[in-house]
């Protein structure tokens, strides 16, 4: 991943300095995809390192492929290799959809975007024959079905797949809220009911927390600068921002899902007034700005920076 830093020093490409990306982004760098391989099988394959690795890899593959393709060729069963290539075809069809609203998408990106998520179903059957017991190209294949608009309960049935596998999975969780988010596939009670019970049974630590601000933020905050005020500074917000402090307190300071909740917080307690508690997150971070919810900013850097120095100040 290259850096891109503003004149402040503030990286606005990435979360953190996450060494599951880093140690990815490396690798692909350098083609060497029998490194890529042995480390991958060294790791348990639920283990959010292994799997925050083969989404990089993924995404480092769109840029040059070389490498996948002479590891594919070499391990066709190896379901590291695949779930990478599961991401790859993910990445590969939105650079062609685009980011553009869907009525902006011509029919050919269309097409294109379709046929390509469509290799995703193949890749997956020929992973679940090398190892069905492996969550890597299930996970991967939960953006190929929201790509692919699955109905409910074909996403249902993947997903419980997934839950078997890897029960606490940051990417599988995050990527199941997004598909039941009403301007997806579910609805408002059909996204608080998931995520209520995915955190009902999180161990803590697990940085799941994350989902509930992200949710209470895309779906719960008032539009006006009034109803936004009283929201953040409600109670409801402020208890999802009480636990996920106490859940990244309990987190390993590894975990690559961890800068991905401390923004949250870090976002929440500016929003709330709870300036020196927003410090703290803010100091944990760093000088990266490359998550949500500062990507859903126009100036994503211009308001970190503005946050953090307001929290700094108290």
């Amino acid at each position: 991943m290259t850096a891109v830093a503003t004149g402040n020093g503030i990286d606005e490409s990435s979360a953190g300095a996450i060494a599951a990306e880093q140690e990815a982004t490396a690798m692909a760098a350098a083609g060497d995809w029998r490194a890529m391989s042995r480390r991958l099988a060294s790791l348990p394959p639920a283990s959010e390192y292994r799997l925050a690795m083969v989404t990089t890899l993924g995404d480092a593959a769109a840029k040059d492929d070389r490498w996948l393709w002479e590891w594919l060729a070499a391990e066709p069963a190896n379901t590291s290799a695949l779930a990478v290539q599961i991401n790859y075809v993910v990445t590969v069809a939105w650079d062609v959809r685009t980011a553009a609203l869907p009525e902006d998408v011509d029919r050919e990106q269309w097409q294109t975007f379709f046929r390509t998520l469509r290799n995703g179903k193949i890749i997956l059957a020929r992973a679940t024959t090398a190892d069905a017991a492996d969550p890597a190209p299930l996970i991967a294949m939960q953006t190929v079905a929201l790509g692919l608009q699955w109905t409910n309960d074909e996403y249902r049935e993947l997903l419980a797949k997934v839950h078997d596998r890897a029960p606490y999975s940051f990417n599988a969780h995050n990527r199941a809220m997004r598909y039941f988010l009403p301007r997806w596939f579910g609805s408002l009670e059909l996204v608080e009911r998931y995520v209520e019970d995915v955190l009902a049974g999180a161990p803590a630590g697990s940085v799941l927390t994350a989902m509930r601000l992200e949710m209470l933020y895309l779906e719960f905050r008032p539009k006006d600068d009034a109803g936004r005020k009283a929201f953040y500074r409600g109670e409801r917000f402020n208890r999802a921002l009480d636990a996920g402090i106490a859940d990244a307190a309990a987190a390993d300071p590894a975990h690559p899902k961890l800068p991905y909740l401390r923004h949250w917080l870090a976002h929440g307690l500016w929003q709330a007034g709870r300036l020196a508690e927003a410090a703290v997150q803010f100091r944990a971070i760093g000088n990266y700005c490359g998550a949500d919810p500062w990507n859903w900013y126009g100036d994503k850097a211009g308001t970190f920076r503005e946050a953090r120095d307001a929290s700094y100040a108290t």
